[in-house]
Order: C-alpha cells, then structure tokens, then sequence
C-alpha cells in the first residue's frame, strides 16, 4: 500500500465490512507514524460529532459547520501553507465531508433500525401462549401467524394478525396496542379481547372481554364494550356490534378447562371451540349421560376415546376433518 490514504477502507471499517486482506493493508497503513496520527485524529473527530448527534439530535449540517469550525482552527491566527500541502488539506477535507456524510447515513440508519423490534410468530398445528417485548401477553390459535412491530421513535406498538389470537395487553396510555388485519384495525391501551381474522371467513370477528376497544374499517368506525362482539366484513367495510357469549368466543385460550355434569351437546359445542374442529352429532345420541373431566393439552383423538368410554357412541373424520359422532351400533 502507497501512502495515498485509504478513505474506502476506512469507511469499511467503521462500518464493520472490511474483510480480513484489507483489514490487513490498512493495518500496515497505519503503522506508519504520521498515518496513524492521521487515522487517530479523524476517528476522535468523527466520535465526538456522532456523540453529539446522537445525545443532542439537530440538523446534520449544524455537525457540519462545526466540523469546517475545528478543521480551520483559531481565525485570529495567519498561518501560510505551501500550495502543495494546501491543496492536499483541500481534498483531504473535501474527502473527509464524503466520508461523514457516507457514515452519518450508514450509523443513524443502524442505530434507528436497532431500536425497531419485529418480530414473527407463528403457530401451526396447535394453540400456544407468547410474550411480546411490551409484555403483552398472546394466545395463538392453531394455523396463527403474527407479527410484532415496535420502535422508540414510535408512538404505537403494532400487530399484524393472519388467524385467531386473544390478547391480554399491557396498559400504556401514551402507546396504544393496535391490531391490523384484512383492513381491520383494532385499537386499545390495555384491555382482554380476542381476534378471529382467518383467511376463509369472510369477516373479522373482535370479542371484547374487559376494557374498551375502538374497531375501524376503511368505512366506519366503532367503539364496543365488554360482552360485545363486533363483526367486520372484508368486503364492504361494514361493522355490526351485537351482545354475544364473549367468554366462549375466548375459552379456548388457557391453559385448562374444567368441565362439570356437560351434556354431549354442550360439550361437543366447548371441544369444537377448544379445538378449532368442527363437530356434527347423531340427532338420536341420547343426552341424559352427563360428562366430568378436565381438559389440559391432551390431543382430541384421547378426549374422543375418554367419552367413547363414558357413553356408547362412535366417531369418524371425513375429508374436510370434521368430526361426525354416532351411537355405537
């Protein structure tokens, strides 16, 4: 390497891309005496405006103007130059503004990114239970994708929906908790409510079970409260608000459910939802044999075996996974 400066690799340096050979030309570089000292004075310069940029955020040509400030030195002094050594303090400034400019953008842009949470979700053939960076807590139905999005520089916590969820957000007055799906928004500050957004309904269902909750299409807007169910179709935008079961619409979401003398029919209606299965009874199935059991995260086929046991009856699956369930013969 000449003695030419290496501003390319500098840049890749500060910028953690230079690759082992180059490291290497610019480590021999700066083991030059009056190159080190150069490199030493550039990299304390640039700290110090990085460090003021980032506790003091103004205008980046502020940075500007006190650098040009540094680099001229006390004004009150006549210093004379040779023109050849002038001229190489020209470019070197001149090259020293690029580099700053180049960094500035590269730095602020990872520093921005940095403090932007996104993260993904996902649950496919079960429910599971997550916890997003804010604390807010999730339940995710089966076949459920999610998305977090979250930064300092913003005044909102976001979340795309692709399925069914039950959230328990965390309260923050200053950021509302904004649940985005097939053009529905749904917006609360902290408060229980559950989701229905999958891609072969023809509507976004939001159960609200404690709290307040603002649900808006591009149409309309609507506020419910607990025990209401708000009913968002994809097509039209149109919101219908109607009194409803809303603990049903949730069960789904916890860690066990306790069953106490159910009948066949009332049960079949909890494990349907419990499950996300569909369920057809036999008409003649008699109704009197009562049902007492828990359940945890046992798969459906054993709680299908557990009241075959209970109750003479028979189940098979047709093509589409639904359930029909007969007398035993």
């Amino acid at each position: 390497m000449n003695n030419k400066i290496p501003w390319e690799r500098i840049i890749k340096e500060l910028k953690l891309e230079i690759s082992l050979d180059e490291q290497a030309d610019l480590d021999r570089w700066k083991a030059v005496e009056n190159n080190r000292a150069l490199y030493e004075e550039f990299v304390q310069l640039w700290n110090t405006l990085m460090f003021e940029r980032m506790t003091q955020p103004s205008r980046a040509d502020k940075c500007w103007e006190k650098m040009e400030k540094r680099l001229a030195g006390t004004k009150s002094r006549e210093i004379r130059f040779p023109a050849n050594k002038f001229r190489w303090m020209a470019v070197a400034a001149s090259l020293l503004l690029i580099l700053l400019l180049s960094i500035t953008g590269y730095v602020t842009n990872q520093w921005i990114r940095s403090n932007h949470v996104v993260q993904t979700y996902a649950s496919y053939n079960g429910k599971s239970k997550v916890i997003l960076p804010d604390g807010t807590t999730v339940w995710l139905h089966k076949e459920t994708t999610l998305e977090y999005s979250s930064s300092v520089w913003s005044n909102q916590r976001k979340v795309r929906l692709n399925g069914e969820a039950c959230f328990n957000v965390t309260k923050d007055k200053s950021r509302p908790f904004i649940v985005q799906s097939h053009g529905v928004d749904v917006k609360v500050y902290g408060t229980v409510f559950n989701v229905d957004a999958r891609k072969d309904k023809e509507d976004v269902s939001v159960s609200l079970i404690s709290g307040s909750v603002e649900v808006a299409t591009a149409n309309e807007t609507k506020l419910i409260v607990p025990g209401e169910e708000a009913t968002c179709a994809k097509n039209t935008g149109q919101i219908e608000v109607e009194k409803t079961d809303v603990a049903f619409e949730a069960l789904w979401a916890q860690e066990s459910i306790r069953f106490e003398k159910k009948s066949i029919k009332e049960l079949s209606g909890y494990l349907s939802r419990w499950y996300d299965v569909k369920i057809i009874l036999d008409p003649s199935i008699p109704e009197s044999q009562a049902y007492t059991f828990t359940i945890k995260g046992e798969p459906f086929e054993e709680i299908l075996r557990l009241m075959a046991r209970i109750n003479p009856i028979e189940y098979h699956y047709t093509e589409d996974e639904t359930v029909i369930i007969t007398p035993k013969k």
